[in-house]
């Protein structure tokens, strides 16, 4: 856009440019560098990072035991009240985000999960988790479903347990759960259900969790067998609503933020009228469901004491110190990612990423040096084990250290 906007002489190209970030050759990138220059312009790099004053390099037993230490490192980084901005880098939380996250916890406060909600958010996690995976929505989903199916014995007594959903005093449900376990497993509707725990002592007890039954009962005689996307969205919103989703206590910000999320799914599902004029309510709840487990949510939270991220995130960034984790040989540099679409001999003519393992190793070698250069104070780690395989450190380490 810029380059065809340059062409047209719309824009006016600044007497300097600053590039920062760019650490692997792009065509695009190279050619508008050369339309500043035509135009008498100045292109420059962003200055390379400093020399921390401080690096060493520490083993541990295996990944869990060094992401621990990283934590209690931080605590005693804190605890000295000179570093306020901490890092701790980890090249998995594509795949290991929460367990990572519950490790560096235990080290910076051992027994956060009884210490308050404010203890999880002393480290904040850059990479989230899929929108299904959180409580709120797996609870939605799940009620959902019992509108065009049954649920097992152990679905049901997930909905009775969670106080994500209707007004039903804990007590009544817990003994409602009790005499549940006592029946056969089976594929439960609300109206099986209902006439299963309609007798016994304690049936006035049981009104609040009937209503909900016969509320569930109810919207499945009503829905239409098709209907267009943008009703079976509002269908859907209505009848969360109608059993108190997500609970009657007032929300945080955090769960302000996954509830806006949710909706915005809602809006997607509607949009799909465009594709689809007309669909049951069973194919709009899978529609649902798969872009729920396809969304990566992390929502927005005040500025933590820890950071938890990935090499790239943090490149280029500046703490006052940092713990770089992982640095195995078989993980550093990362395997290549060569296009599979096209032929290797072409990527290495147009020099594109991965193409060869020289790029790779350079590009390696550079993020490394510039999470090196973020802090002045600098820890890299790596497990000397994994999966009983043993470990050794990656030899990029090595150079700098």
């Amino acid at each position: 856009l810029l380059l065809r906007a340059a062409a047209a002489a719309q824009v006016q190209m600044p007497s300097c440019v600053t590039f920062a970030g760019f650490d692997r050759p792009r065509p695009v990138v190279a050619a508008v560098q050369e339309a500043i220059s035509v135009a008498g312009g100045a292109v420059r790099r962003a200055p390379a990072p400093g020399k921390p004053r401080q690096v060493v390099l520490q083993s541990f037993e295996n990944a869990d035991a060094e992401l621990r230490a990283a934590g209690a490192w931080s605590r005693e980084q804190l605890r000295d009240g000179k570093q306020s901005s901490i890092a701790i880098i980890s090249g998995d939380l594509d795949q290991r985000a929460e367990r990572n996250a519950r490790l560096v916890r235990e080290g910076l406060v051992p027994g956060w999960q009884y210490g308050g909600d404010w203890l999880r958010r002393a480290v904040n996690v850059s990479y989230g988790r899929a929108l299904s995976d959180y409580p709120a929505i797996a609870i939605a989903l799940l009620l959902l479903r019992w509108l065009v199916q049954g649920l097992t014995s152990i679905e049901v007594g997930q909905l009775l347990r969670s106080p994500l959903i209707g007004a039903v005093d804990s007590g009544d449900r817990a003994r409602l759960e009790l005499r549940l376990r006592g029946l056969p497993d089976r594929q439960w509707t609300p109206v099986m259900l209902a006439g299963a725990l309609r007798s016994g002592k304690d049936n006035e007890q049981r009104d609040g969790w009937a209503a909900l039954l016969a509320g569930v009962a109810e919207r499945r005689q009503e829905m239409p067998p098709r209907d267009r996307p943008a009703r079976w969205a509002n269908f859907i919103d209505e009848t969360l609503r109608s059993f108190a989703w997500p609970g009657t206590g007032t929300l945080d910000s955090l769960d302000f933020q996954l509830i806006n999320r949710w909706r915005d799914l809602l809006n997607d599902l509607a949009r799909l009228e465009l594709l689809v004029p007309t669909m049951s309510l069973e194919a709009a709840l899978n529609r649902l469901q798969l872009f729920a487990a396809e969304t990566v949510f992390q929502p927005e939270s005040d500025a933590a004491a820890v950071q938890l991220l990935g090499s790239l995130e943090a490149s280029g960034a500046q703490f006052d110190a940092i713990w770089i984790s992982g640095l195995t040989a078989a993980k550093g540099p990362a395997a290549a990612s060569p296009s599979p679409l096209i032929s290797r001999q072409l990527q290495r003519q147009q020099s594109m990423p991965d193409a060869d393992p020289s790029d790779t190793l350079e590009f390696a070698r550079t993020t490394l040096t510039k999470l090196l250069g973020a802090a002045g104070t600098v820890v890299c780690s790596y497990p000397e084990s994994d999966e009983d395989a043993e470990q050794t450190p990656t030899h990029l380490s090595l150079i700098h250290i």
